[in-house]
């Protein structure tokens, strides 16, 4: 089982990596002005979505995984199963909100040019992506303190 959590683990500090590396990415072009913010988190936002679902594949995978194949693991263990919320929480913001709005977004600023909706659209977007900064590390909490 050592390998499998071996792959969870790598798996999810890809995920979070991604994260992390999308917020400081984009806060290092603020100072560039709103046009060049909102094109650094676009394109992290598409460079991350190229990994995550390899990434998020592997954690559930190796997750049910584990779960099913050792003693002591099963739903019903109050830390897998806020972690299995948790995790469906940022799966479901993932698809339907990051992948479809950074998308449209991208798309209208390649068809429109650079404007005020656009920016306003990527502050709002950046700032849900705070949030799942702070979502995927209490799952990190949850899997290593394991509170019961």
């Amino acid at each position: 089982m050592n390998w499998l959590l071996f792959l969870h683990i790598v798996a999810g500090a890809l995920w979070i990596g991604g994260v992390m590396w999308q917020e400081g990415h984009t806060a290092a072009f603020r100072r560039d002005g709103e046009e060049a913010y909102t094109r650094a988190f676009l394109r992290a936002q598409a460079t991350n979505g190229k990994l995550y679902p390899v990434a998020t594949l592997l954690v559930i995978g190796t997750a049910l995984w584990m779960i099913f194949a050792t003693d002591g693991l099963s739903f019903g263990t109050l830390w897998i199963d806020i972690a299995t919320g948790l995790f469906a929480v940022s799966f479901i913001t993932g698809i339907a909100y990051f992948s479809r709005g950074s998308d449209k977004l991208s798309e209208r600023l390649e068809a429109e040019g650079f404007n005020a909706e656009i920016a306003a659209g990527v502050r709002t977007m950046h700032m849900v992506a705070r949030v799942e900064v702070i979502v995927l590390l209490a799952l990190v909490w949850l899997m290593v303190f394991q509170p019961a």
